[in-house]
C-alpha cells in the first residue's frame, strides 16, 4: 500500500485519508477487495491458482487459497468449478 501511495505521490497517511474519504471505507479494506475481484475475474479467464497468487503478490498457492477462502468462503478451486458449472447451464 505504501508503493501506490508512492506511485500516485503521497504519502501512506494521505492516500489511506484519500481512500477513505472518497469511499468510506479504509485503503486497506479498499486494496483487499480489489485483490479479491481481480482474482476472480483472472480464474473466469482460466488463470491457474498457482500463476495468480504470484500475480497479486502472494507468496504461495496456499497463502492466495487461505486468503480467498477467508474473504470468499469458498476455494478458488471450487469456485472455478462453480462457475464453469453455472456457465453450462448446471445448478
Amino acid at each position: 500500500m505504501d508503493d501506490l501511495g508512492t506511485r500516485l505521490g503521497f504519502s501512506r497517511r494521505t492516500f489511506d485519508r484519500i481512500v477513505e474519504d472518497s469511499l468510506g471505507i479504509p485503503a486497506k479494506r479498499w486494496l483487499r477487495e480489489l485483490r479479491f475481484r481481480v482474482a476472480l475475474a483472472r480464474l473466469r479467464e482460466g488463470c491457474r491458482v498457482k500463476e495468480l497468487a504470484a500475480e497479486l503478490g502472494f507468496e504461495n498457492a496456499s497463502e492466495l487459497t487461505r486468503d480467498f477462502v477467508s474473504f470468499w468462503g469458498i476455494t478458488p478451486s471450487r469456485f472455478v468449478i462453480e462457475a464453469k458449472r453455472r456457465n453450462a447451464g448446471g445448478a
